[in-house]
C-alpha cells in the first residue's frame, strides 16, 4: 500500500472516530491539547498521532 493510500485510510478512520466521539474536527496533537478530552481519548489520539506520524510523514521510510 502506498503513502497515499494509508493517509486516505487513516483519514477516514479519524474522521469517523472523531464523530464517533463528538469531538470537532481538529489534528490529534491540537486536540490532545483540549481540556475536554478525556483519558481514554486521549491515548486513542497519542497512538493515532503516532501511526500517522509513521505513515504519513515517512518515518517508516527512513528506518533501516
Amino acid at each position: 500500500m502506498t503513502g497515499f493510500a494509508h493517509e486516505r485510510r487513516l483519514c477516514d478512520l479519524y474522521g469517523r472516530w472523531l464523530d464517533s466521539q463528538g469531538l470537532p474536527a481538529m489534528s490529534a496533537d491540537e486536540l490532545l491539547l483540549e481540556p475536554y478530552v478525556n483519558e481514554l481519548q486521549a491515548k486513542w489520539l497519542g497512538r493515532f498521532y503516532r501511526v500517522w506520524d509513521h505513515f504519513v510523514d515517512g518515518s517508516h521510510r527512513r528506518r533501516k
